[in-house]
């Protein structure tokens, strides 16, 4: 089933990143940057990089879905394989496949931690979108939401669980609203 859901991200003014409450949970150089992609070649130029931390937690999003642990970390662990991209918001379901968004953010790296039962992952806004950064530095803008393909369960209540997720891109959401 393909699903999008709200998380949050922030980028602090001291030029830490951290997650949803504005606390420094991460710093991201703590996050490896294991994907593969040339994170030189993609800041070529920049002279203010911008880099961000998001937290992906174990529990309900704010769509009324419960992220298992086995979901977390498999979001986790594409990103730290295979690296991810943000849009600015999702892409319609109907126009999956025909469409490209602009690259706002990079995903570069990303781990679970056990500790918090969440994802923590790093990123780069793209060195060609200023407004963007400002905003994310201002908080403007300061969640990001998930948008891949879940298998879902229901617990004892009734309410959907995702057992597994397969992400197809962490996208950023404006200031509370949930993703799309």
């Amino acid at each position: 089933v393909r699903i999008s859901t709200a998380g949050a991200a922030t980028h602090l003014s001291n030029g830490m990143g951290g997650a949803w409450p504005l606390t420094v949970e991460m710093n991201p150089d703590a996050i490896p940057a294991t994907a593969p992609i040339d994170v030189e070649g993609f800041l070529a130029g920049d002279e203010d990089p911008c880099q961000v931390v998001a937290k992906v937690p174990v529990g309900w999003s704010t769509n009324d879905y419960y992220f298992s642990e086995r979901a977390v970390q498999d979001i986790a662990a594409k990103i730290a394989s295979e690296g991810a991209t943000a849009g600015l918001g999702h892409i319609e379901p109907d126009a999956v496949g025909y469409k490209y968004p602009s690259v706002a953010i990079a995903w570069v790296g990303a781990l679970y931690d056990e500790k918090n039962r969440a994802a923590f992952v790093r990123g780069y806004v793209d060195p060609g979108m200023p407004d963007l950064k400002r905003h994310i530095r201002s908080q403007v803008i300061n969640r990001v939401s998930t948008d891949g393909y879940a298998k879902m369960g229901t617990n004892d209540e009734g309410r959907q669980v995702l057992t597994s997720f397969d992400l197809v891109s962490l996208d950023l959401a404006p200031r509370l609203r949930n993703g799309t």
